[in-house]
């Protein structure tokens, strides 16, 4: 399923993985034709352009995820070494929405920071209300 399920515990069982929403699709849209732009000013440098900004959007792709488990959210970050940020379901107090992305906020004044290019928020909503 997921490059996730090694981490898994037994009996843990995945219940979302999060995708890039449309936002997130306009603005490598946008950096594509940038990058092309710059690209064609300068001649040959064109395909490192290119290779750079692919390079980049495959390992950010890869490297930023949510996962959410029937037991805990989990957010992998890190392109080189993987980074893991978890919280307990049993320990999610609110879920704040701003302008910068999602805040998970759990017990003891824990805050689980999620990117703001999610799509389909309402259903990462319902997966952490289990």
């Amino acid at each position: 399923m997921a490059g996730i399920d090694r981490y898994l515990a037994d009996g843990e069982i995945l219940v979302y993985e999060s995708r890039f929403g449309f936002g997130r699709l306009m603005a490598e849209i946008i950096l594509f034709v940038v990058v092309t732009l710059i690209g064609l000013a300068f001649g040959p440098a064109i395909i490192l352009a290119w290779a750079g900004f692919v390079f980049w959007v495959v390992a950010d792709r890869k490297s930023n995820k949510v996962y959410v488990t029937n037991k805990r959210l989990i957010r992998k970050k890190g392109a080189g070494s993987q980074n893991f940020e978890e919280l307990r379901l049993d320990k999610v107090e609110s879920i704040k929405n701003g302008p910068l992305g999602l805040r998970v906020i759990g017990t003891g004044a824990t805050v689980l920071k999620l990117p703001s290019f999610l799509s389909n928020i309402t259903e990462l909503r319902k997966a952490l209300a289990v």
